[in-house]
């Protein structure tokens, strides 16, 4: 059962290979997108509802993850997952995230699911006030 999960991990991180880490011109970063990414979609996928879920959920699963990749740091906190995926080029990733699911489930290739997207909300502005903003449906 271990090598399916390794070759499952594999999978997943071969189909987000061409995602583009943000932070890479500055090169200082202590958890790589790699682990952020493994870890932000197996939560999401178990019911994470925001970035606190997503760094509670990969502190209590911490030894499962370690199954695929290192996590030498640990869990990142809240604020990095959000300030990574904030980063993210959104097209790119929803690609990647496509080729992974119609891996997963070549029946559904080419059907429409609505998912929820989490929309943190943005600063406050004179011209801008805040509000929540609602996720959108992808087809």
């Amino acid at each position: 059962m271990a090598s399916d999960l390794t070759a499952a991990g594999d999978e997943l991180m071969r189909r987000f290979e061409d995602l583009d880490d943000p932070r890479k011109p500055s090169g200082r970063f202590q958890y790589p997108l790699q682990e952020l990414l493994l870890t932000a979609l197996c939560a999401i996928s178990a019911g994470a509802e925001d970035w606190v879920d997503v760094s509670e959920w990969g502190e209590f699963k911490l030894e499962w993850l370690r199954r695929f990749l290192p996590f030498e740091q640990g869990i990142a906190s809240h604020d990095t997952f959000s300030r990574v995926f904030a980063m993210l080029d959104s097209a790119r990733f929803e690609d990647c995230f496509r080729g992974w699911m119609t891996q997963l489930c070549p029946n559904l290739a080419q059907q429409h699911i609505a998912m929820y997207v989490f929309t943190p909300p943005v600063a406050a502005t004179p011209q801008r006030p805040l509000r929540s903003q609602p996720g959108r449906t992808l087809n």
